[in-house]
């Protein structure tokens, strides 16, 4: 593949501002992209189209036009690169028009859809928080895979050999295309431009040191072009290294510093109130906190290796003796402060503050200011 002028591509990972929407548009030849907050990619093979990640049911009306005004090859297969529903629920439009393809996912996906489908309407209310999108809806029907595989998937066919690679990280059912004729790597959310959620509270227990493990492991292969699942496009093996590496790095640091004091005999709040983030993480848009705040992940670390998660409960932040906050940062998520077991959100979270001069932040239902000034929170509205 030769580089194309295109908006989304970046060869200078490090200092690129992340982008994730953009019209629907050729990346590298035979690639078309199409980026809606989460990327859909298309490669024209010899075997047929090859769509990774078919994205979102509400974006599927949308991806399918502009994908078969881009081309009227034969649809061959689809990747879910894991079963969020912003990667593995765009498929319904494609099907009604008649297309078949075969569907590739981890083993693990299935198993994880089946998990999720009796408390709808739980997680259709927990995906809203962060997003702020009270009317957002998580659609019921899934499109089961037709293939799946538990460590790795070697598909043949001209130029559309490659290598599915399970993984662990933001989920338990990620999986990586390689490409090796096209030197190209599609990570899904192994990669998404910013610091990696490792730690949100609200969803199942992420997998950060298998995480970091996969990404390392992506990264010796080198690859010319690196797909992430949100944000720019790496083109160049440095870049793709690079952004690879940052990613595995922001994990390390914490879970490092995690491992550390624990053996050395800190308590978890010590733990938690010194463990921090790399030093460089401020001056690297690609590594700022988006969707998660970087103390989930140390708070993860201490539920898995500490006590199980009895004394993290009680664990507030700042430490005592420092002045609170009177601004929060913007993150995407929504905290909210409590300074007293009094004060609480619409969604249950208590603050444990009070004469002790402590501060709490649990994530906040009320992504409004108006509904945050009402409920006595600050909440950082995206």
């Amino acid at each position: 593949m030769t580089a194309m002028a295109a908006p989304l591509v970046s060869t200078a990972p490090q200092q690129a501002r992340p982008q994730c929407c953009a019209p629907p548009q050729g990346v590298a030849p035979d690639l078309w992209l199409h980026a809606s907050v989460s990327h859909t990619s298309t490669l024209r093979t010899e075997a047929g189209l090859l769509v990774v990640d078919p994205g979102r049911a509400q974006t599927s009306p949308s991806v399918y036009p502009a994908t078969r005004a881009w081309s009227q090859a034969p649809w061959h297969t689809a990747v879910d690169t894991h079963g969020h529903a912003d990667r593995a629920l765009g498929l319904r439009a494609f099907l009604e028009a008649g297309e078949r393809p075969q569907i590739v996912a981890q083993a693990h996906c299935p198993r994880r859809c089946q998990r999720d489908r009796p408390p709808h309407g739980w997680n259709t209310a927990r995906n809203r928080r962060p997003f702020g999108s009270p009317t957002d809806v998580l659609p019921e029907p899934f499109d089961w895979p037709t293939v799946t595989f538990r460590d790795t998937l070697v598909p043949r066919g001209g130029d559309l050999e490659g290598q599915d690679d399970a993984a662990q990280g933001e989920t338990d059912d990620p999986c990586s295309r390689w490409m090796p004729a096209r030197s190209s790597r599609f990570t899904g959310d192994l990669v998404v431009w910013c610091a990696p959620n490792g730690g949100d509270p609200q969803k199942v227990p992420r997998c950060p040191v298998a995480w970091a493990e996969a990404l390392e492991r992506v990264a010796s292969l080198g690859a010319e072009w690196l797909f992430p699942g949100h944000g720019l496009v790496a083109h160049g093996r440095d870049a793709g290294r690079t952004r690879l590496t940052d990613t595995a790095r922001s994990l390390r640091v914490i879970v490092d510093q995690v491992l550390t004091r624990l053996n050395a005999g800190q308590s978890p709040e010590e733990v938690f109130h010194a463990a921090a983030p790399a030093p460089d993480r401020s001056t690297r848009p690609s590594r700022q906190a988006r969707d998660d705040h970087p103390k989930g992940l140390v708070r993860h670390r201490l539920r898995q290796w500490g006590d199980g998660g009895t004394a993290t409960r009680r664990i507030s932040c700042p430490p005592p003796g420092q002045p609170r906050r009177r601004k929060l940062p913007r993150w995407r998520v929504g905290w909210r402060r409590s300074s007293s077991a009094a004060e609480c959100c619409s969604n249950g979270g208590h603050g444990n503050g009070g004469a002790s001069g402590r501060v709490s932040y649990t994530r906040c239902a009320n992504r409004s200011r108006g509904a945050g000034a009402q409920a006595g929170c600050l909440c950082a509205a995206s």
